[in-house]
């Protein structure tokens, strides 16, 4: 009541000041007075009269209230914001605004009392809380501590608890006066998922979402594990969409609706270059099955050509979720063709294990042979054989076109190298980073560091690692350099019009140890690259289509490199 009168008294005072001010005065300044909590400055920010501009008492008495809600954020919940003095000029053409601020007492909290709880004790509640005894009371911290306190339900299996404030009431002290707190919390049944709805899917088989949302029949609903259930899905480039599961209870106890549409799990992706210095047509053909028998199998084939006489393919198979574990096994086959110097062929078996959501630990065998030509006099032929760990890292949100997260990777392989005349040691270091940011709204950066070491006896140019071209250094040919060790870096800044329809450019640049030309000879030792360039990528009816034209270190306009790509999903 008290704090009703005082409004309804500041009110009348202005609609009086106003009654008699003329309505083309211009505010000359404005005065703060009693001020203490916040800075003149502050106050001045909230408000909408401003120096120069015209005085209208509407304005004033909203900038009152505004000034009220300031003190309010920070615990005042009785100042008292009053006009002191409207000072006309002569001609009424100025006013001197001076309001006079009483900013009272922050009120804290005295009490917390709690009802309706059984499964948690008020105290450990409590305890919890940033709003306790002593503290002042702020609207939004209670709400916050309210939003813990549902996680923390939701996680013990209360999906359907609620928290309101019953009551507040102040308790009136000589000195001070404090607030209790009525909180009722209603728990709702503890629930069991013991049924799983699945909804939408057409090809895609019950059991595979099932066992991919990692919830196991007739355990405690866990918040934290159902919420996640969508990004996993989400993640097996399966779905095109998944909506948030839905949680009930029933008869024959809890379960959950789960809804997906069902997107196009075949990739087909081309890519066609033209290398003006050489005068020679490159190319790439990949072709991927993403949901095989709608089981979540995979098989990729993967065919390249960089040169007139070297090629590569290579043949992949996944098998997910190895004796319902989640342990993905994947076998590959590997064949090159390097001119006429060598033919490298090879087997990698290896075993994923998911930890969660985003780290994987890997392990593989891998036997290899290189089998040199005829002609060739600097090269013998060898086998390989090795195994080796991997650590994987992928938080990205989009696998193909991602615009944050982070995707590391990083192996260590060991083994012999057997030929005619030795059996060596042989060991390889490989690193993979790419940083996703998105900066602005349709703005992503991309950030790449990768690297490659060799080391061990007996090695020959079948061993060493190539690069160059449209997966690493842009603007020279592909698989343009070779070499023991390797790096390179990507700086990509995209703009988007679409999720998949971007224009970007980009600057990479490179170095390589040890490096061999087409006859096997030791060329040269070490060298640094830079690549430049711009390119495009549309979504259209077809696919999407990019186009990509760069640029290597030294290279006048018509010798850039361009690339032609197509990636269409089926």
């Amino acid at each position: 009541m008290h704090r009703f009168k005082l409004i309804l008294l500041t009110t009348c005072a202005i609609l009086l000041f106003a009654a008699f001010s003329p309505y083309n005065a211009v505010v000359k300044e404005i005065r703060i007075m009693g001020n203490e909590i916040f800075s003149t400055r502050q106050i001045l920010d909230v408000m909408t009269l401003k120096v120069g501009s015209a005085y209208i008492f509407e304005n004033l008495s909203n900038d009152i209230k505004k000034i009220n809600n300031l003190y309010y954020q920070k615990g005042f919940y009785f100042p008292v914001v009053e006009v002191d003095t409207l000072i006309f000029s002569e001609d009424s053409s100025q006013v001197i605004v001076s309001l006079l601020i009483k900013e009272g007492s922050p009120l804290k909290i005295g009490e917390i009392n709690l009802s309706g709880n059984s499964f948690f004790k008020s105290d450990d509640i409590i305890s919890n809380f940033q709003s306790r005894a002593g503290n002042v009371f702020f609207p939004t911290i209670l709400e916050e501590d309210f939003d813990r306190l549902l996680n923390e339900y939701g996680r013990a299996g209360f999906p359907f608890a609620s928290i309101r404030l019953k009551n507040i009431s102040i308790i009136e002290k000589e000195e001070k006066n404090n607030l209790s707190l009525s909180i009722e919390i209603e728990e709702g049944k503890r629930v069991t998922i013991d049924r799983i709805e699945i909804i939408g899917n057409t090809s895609t088989k019950d059991n595979v979402i099932v066992r991919e949302s990692r919830i196991k029949l007739h355990e405690i609903y866990n918040k934290n594990k159902v919420d996640k259930i969508g990004e996993r899905l989400r993640r097996l480039g399966i779905f095109s969409q998944v909506e948030e599961p839905v949680v009930y209870t029933g008869e024959y106890g809890g379960g959950l609706i789960i809804k997906v549409v069902e997107g196009r799990t075949n990739i087909f992706d081309a890519v066609v270059g033209y290398m003006p210095d050489v005068n020679v047509f490159t190319g790439m053909v990949k072709v991927g099955m993403g949901n095989v028998f709608g089981t979540g199998r995979k098989i990729d084939v993967n065919w390249f050509k960089d040169e007139r006489k070297s090629q590569e393919i290579n043949l992949k198979y996944l098998e997910p979720w190895i004796l319902n574990l989640p342990l993905n096994i994947s076998i590959g086959f590997d064949q090159r063709q390097q001119d006429t110097i060598f033919i490298r062929r090879g087997v990698k078996i290896q075993g994923d294990l998911i930890l969660y959501e985003y780290l994987t630990l890997g392990g593989t065998v891998f036997y290899e042979n290189i089998i040199p030509s005829n002609t060739t006099t600097k090269l013998m032929r060898s086998t390989n054989r090795m195994i080796g760990a991997e650590i994987k890292y992928d938080s990205r949100d989009d696998l193909i076109y991602p615009t944050r997260g982070i995707s590391y990777s990083s192996s260590f392989v060991t083994g012999n190298k057997i030929r005619e005349i030795d059996n060596t040691s042989i060991q390889r270091i490989g690193i993979d980073l790419d940083i996703y940011l998105s900066l602005f709204p349709k703005n992503v950066l991309r950030l790449g560091l990768h690297g490659r070491t060799l080391s061990g006896g007996g090695i020959e140019i079948g061993d060493l690692y190539r690069f160059g071209g449209t997966n690493s250094m842009r603007g020279y040919r592909e698989n343009q350099f070779t070499g023991k060790d390797i790096a390179w870096t990507n700086l990509e800044y995209r703009i988007l019009s679409s999720p998949r329809s971007f224009v970007f450019g980009f600057i990479d640049s490179g170095y390589y140890l040890f490096n061999f030309d087409e006859t096997g000879q030791n060329s040269s030792m070490k060298d640094y690259l830079i690549g430049y360039g711009l390119g495009i990528r549309l979504q259209t009816a077809i696919g999407n289509v990019g186009v990509s034209f760069g640029f290597g270190k030294g290279d006048s306009f018509l010798d850039g490199k361009i690339h032609f790509g197509l990636m269409n999903e089926f």
